[in-house]
């Protein structure tokens, strides 16, 4: 059995050597590319506090306190959706 021999970096013709190497520190417009832009700051319904959502345990409330407060005031009924009854087909629609 053989051993290969790995071949030398070869140098590209002229027509490919004014692309800039990738792994080049010297190019600046290959540089890692920025970081993305940390979530903008939200504000908690209960406390009006601004936190970052990655760093909350209870999205979208800034911590579990402020969910388990929210939650309370649903159970309370201080919280709730607008309900219409329906008209009971024996009476007149309410105007």
């Amino acid at each position: 059995m053989s051993v290969t021999s790995i071949e030398p970096f070869r140098v590209l013709p002229f027509p490919f050597s004014f692309l800039p190497c990738p792994f080049s520190p010297r190019r600046s417009s290959f540089r890692r590319p920025p970081s993305p832009s940390p979530m903008p700051l939200l504000r908690c319904p209960v406390c009006q506090k601004d936190f970052s959502p990655d760093e909350s345990p209870a999205m979208p409330f800034c911590s579990e306190r402020c969910r388990l407060i929210d939650l309370g005031r649903w159970l309370d009924e201080r919280y709730g959706l607008e309900y219409e009854p329906e008209a009971k087909p024996d009476e007149p629609p309410a105007e």
